[in-house]
């Protein structure tokens, strides 16, 4: 029996590697060009542990005391914004490796970035956009890390980083439910308003789900 890591993301992937006995992957080299973001941000807030109560959303005030920076993507026919506070590069899409019994559609497997095996989540399944599985994966790769967690998360295609002053306008209940949870409110973008995805609240609930 795997006795657990210190860190709880480090110990998955640990427990991943040894139960699926994958062949060692080449290490591949970064794409071309500059896609990390600074992932500092003064007082920002750290989840509680696995096991500890939810995370209390960030108060719109602290939204709104600064302009903030946000990366917009597309997945579906859906845009969305990330904070880039957290978005560590775009990567182009590769192999993903299927996980044995696995049966949460939205985990689509490990697949390695920069050496390291990173688990890939389908946030277009997560939000239930389609009923079935895409037959291939979207061209781009959207690489995140919060609280020492690190995802991957495919993406149709990447418009840039958008600022904006921090006001969220109300979630359309047009959204998708599965999707309501995880926005944490509308912003504008080139005269649309699109959804602000609560990363803190996406991580905790994936960790919780693999742990």
């Amino acid at each position: 029996m795997l006795e657990p890591h210190r860190h709880q993301g480090r110990w998955f992937l640990s427990a991943i590697a040894a139960a699926c006995a994958l062949p060692e992957l080449p290490d591949l080299r970064p794409c071309g060009g500059s896609n990390s973001f600074d992932s500092r941000e003064p007082g920002q807030r750290r989840l509680a542990p696995v096991g500890r109560s939810r995370p209390a959303p960030r108060p719109a005030a602290e939204l709104a005391a600064g302009r903030s920076s946000v990366l917009v993507v597309r997945i579906g026919v859906e845009w969305w914004a990330i904070a880039t506070t957290v978005v560590q590069e775009v990567a182009e899409a590769r192999v993903v490796h299927s996980l044995p019994h696995q049966r949460n559609p939205a985990i689509l497997g490990v697949l390695n970035i920069r050496g390291a095996l990173r688990i890939c989540v389908s946030l277009a399944q997560l939000f239930q956009f389609g009923a079935a599985a895409p037959k291939a994966l979207p061209p781009k790769l959207l690489v995140a890390s919060h609280d020492g967690q690190t995802l991957v998360f495919p993406v149709d295609e990447v418009a840039g980083v958008h600022r904006h002053d921090g006001s969220l306008g109300p979630v359309p209940t047009t959204l998708a439910q599965a999707a309501i949870q995880y926005t944490r409110g509308m912003l504008e973008w080139r005269g649309h308003a699109i959804g602000l995805l609560d990363h803190e609240l996406l991580f905790y609930v994936l960790n919780r789900s693999m742990t």
